[in-house]
C-alpha cells in the first residue's frame, strides 16, 4: 500500500454572508483518499446571543458538514471543528475545499476561521 500525504494551511478568513471558502488544495486523479480538516473557530462581538458555524469539507464528490454552537457572552468564544472524509478514487483531476457559513440569533458577531488540509492518498488493497 502506498501513502502520499497532501497538506495545506488556509491564514484566518473572516466569514461573510453565506458560504465562505476557507481553503482548498488540488488533488489526483487515481486513488481512494482521507481527507482531513481541523478547523479552528473564534468569535467575537455580538454578546449575549447563540452563534452556529457551519463548515463543510467536500473531496471528490463527496461531503461532510460539522456544526459548532456556542452561547455567545461578553468574551470572546474559540473552538474547533474537526472533519474527516472518505473520498472515493476519481479519474480526473479534482480538489479538496472548505467552506463555512454562520448565523446568530441576534447582532452581527466577527466569526474568524483557519484550517489545515491533509489529503491522504492511499492505495487499494485489492
Amino acid at each position: 500500500m502506498r501513502l502520499q500525504s497532501l497538506f495545506r494551511n488556509s491564514s484566518t478568513t473572516t466569514l461573510g454572508s453565506g458560504a465562505t471558502p476557507i481553503a482548498s488544495k488540488p488533488l489526483p486523479a487515481g486513488s481512494p483518499l482521507l481527507a482531513l480538516a481541523y478547523l479552528h473557530v473564534q468569535i467575537t462581538g455580538a454578546s449575549g446571543n447563540q452563534v452556529e458555524v457551519d463548515c463543510t469539507l467536500t473531496a471528490n464528490g463527496t461531503s461532510l458538514t460539522r456544526s459548532l454552537i456556542v452561547e455567545k457572552g461578553t468574551h470572546t468564544q474559540a473552538g474547533t471543528i474537526p472533519l474527516a472524509l472518505p473520498a472515493p478514487a476519481t479519474t480526473t483531476a479534482q480538489s479538496a475545499a472548505v467552506s463555512c457559513d454562520d448565523a446568530a440569533s441576534t447582532g452581527s458577531p466577527t466569526v474568524d476561521v483557519a484550517t489545515m488540509i491533509n489529503a491522504l492518498q492511499t492505495a487499494s488493497n485489492g
